[in-house]
């Protein structure tokens, strides 16, 4: 479900980001994954890493990666766990006005999955969205990996905080690239 109507946030895609996008900070939260063969417990860490390049690349210069891991409740209810990650992200001591979460779930076969949560600093849901097959089809590129899978994640963001693409050739590389 796409909140951007909901919420009042423009749909205009920024070919640069603006300054005051630049400006923005924000946490990504190590990323919730399910597969049926099992996933390394710091794949998630290592995924919300390449959210951070990806988000950097796109312009946004303030960007923290979270040690604590958020453990979504047992719900295919986007709504409700964007309202537990909201929760989560108020009691923990946020130094940047946004967090991000991401969580994926694939079957042997494909990714089956992706939801994107953003809440500000006081846990208000900000935006909340959940990528299927359906969405999957007009990506480029296809989300089959999951690097591809951070790159789905992030560029669902763009338009949100009027971000540029990440592919771009003369994409900005700070801390997060280092």
């Amino acid at each position: 479900m796409c909140m951007f109507a909901l919420l009042g946030v423009g749909v205009l895609r920024a070919e640069e980001p603006t300054a005051k996008t630049r400006k923005k900070s924000v946490t990504v939260y190590p990323l919730a994954l399910s597969h049926p063969s099992g996933i390394p417990a710091p794949m998630g860490q290592r995924l919300a890493e390449g959210v951070g390049l990806f988000l950097e690349r796109m312009g946004m210069e303030q960007i923290e990666i979270a040690e604590a891991s958020f453990s979504p409740p047992k719900t295919d209810d986007t709504a409700k766990i964007a309202a537990a990650f909201g929760q989560f992200v108020s009691k923990q001591s946020l130094k940047t006005e946004y967090a991000v979460f991401g969580q994926m779930w694939a079957s042997k076969e494909r990714i089956e999955g992706i939801r994107t949560i953003v809440v500000d600093k006081a846990g208000k849901v900000v935006f909340a969205d959940l990528g299927d097959q359906e969405a999957f089809s007009h990506a480029k590129p296809k989300p089959d990996c999951p690097m591809t899978a951070c790159l789905f994640l992030v560029n669902r963001l763009r338009n949100v905080w009027e971000l540029a693409d990440p592919e771009r050739k003369d994409a900005p590389e700070g801390k997060m690239a280092e």
